[in-house]
């Protein structure tokens, strides 16, 4: 029987640490975009690629996170929060590794909702499974 590894998926990993803030207990948080018609605090989640595979036991997974929420100000301070949440990620499964481009304003032209979006890179632990 062979050994391969499973990394654990970045935008799972990334969704809980933001779910187990209080502060987002009325937020939706997805991986889909925000529906057209939403109302609220909308928090989308997604994975924008990245290098992949570093060192055959860690992968780097470049994760963006959009806040939209019909009050700029609401936006503002939700999105800066995750921010923080995402610096501070740090488990047995990975850890943040970079900001690629920190919180910046993004509103959504068809929509006029106003939107931030910000990059960071997490560092995933590959778990050894074995295979066949």
């Amino acid at each position: 029987m062979a050994e391969a590894l499973l990394f654990p998926d970045p935008l799972e990993l990334a969704i809980s640490a933001i779910v187990s803030d209080l502060e987002f207990t009325d937020a939706v948080i997805s991986v889909d975009p925000r529906p057209d018609d939403f109302k609220g605090l909308y928090v989308h989640v997604r994975d924008a690629g990245g290098p992949g595979e570093w060192q055959h036991t860690f992968e780097d997974t470049r994760v963006s996170v959009e806040v939209s929420h019909p009050d700029s100000v609401e936006a503002s301070r939700a999105i800066r929060r995750i921010d923080q949440i995402i610096r501070s990620f740090h488990t047995g499964e990975g850890l943040w590794l970079d900001t690629v481009t920190r919180p910046y304003y993004s509103p959504d032209p068809d929509m006029r909702v106003p939107a931030y979006m910000m990059t960071h890179t997490i560092r995933v632990r590959g778990i050894e499974v074995v295979t066949g």
